[in-house]
């Protein structure tokens, strides 16, 4: 650093951060300190953002019925609830749950041959977002 000054912080998001910026700004040189304190007031300004934006997401998840039970499953967090009802829809418009999973993408297709019967991928046509989130929410699942 140019002007001699050490940060030991390692969480500029933490309160001892919030609380020793202001200083170490002040310290600095002239152009310096104008550039640092414009940085610092615009991290403030996003952590806010992403708090009003983290709760507009919970609230959005509480009202509605379907993401609301999606979210209690296992791995799902309020984003990923939120994100497979968008992409799924109106869930009446699959006849059967064979048909979403299809859609999803995670059923993986089948040959068949006489008796033989064998597993086959994944289908490429597909819900690219859906399928991600739902390997997503299985992959938390299972930590």
């Amino acid at each position: 650093f140019q002007s001699g000054i050490v940060l030991e912080l390692t969480d500029l998001r933490g309160k001892a951060a919030s609380e020793l910026m202001p200083g170490y700004i002040e310290s600095l040189p002239g152009n310096l300190a104008v550039m640092a304190a414009l940085f610092w007031n615009q991290l403030i300004e996003v952590e806010q953002a992403l708090l009003i934006t983290d709760q507009r997401i919970h609230e959005e998840v509480r009202e509605h019925p379907v993401a609301s039970r999606v979210e209690q499953l296992c791995g799902a967090g309020a984003v990923s609830a939120l994100t497979m009802v968008a992409e799924i829809g109106r869930i009446e418009r699959f006849p059967s749950h064979k048909h979403l999973c299809s859609y999803a993408g995670v059923a993986p297709t089948t040959h068949e041959s006489g008796d033989s019967k064998q597993p086959g991928h994944l289908p490429r046509e597909c819900n690219k977002r859906l399928r991600h989130m739902a390997v997503v929410v299985a992959q938390a699942a299972l930590t």
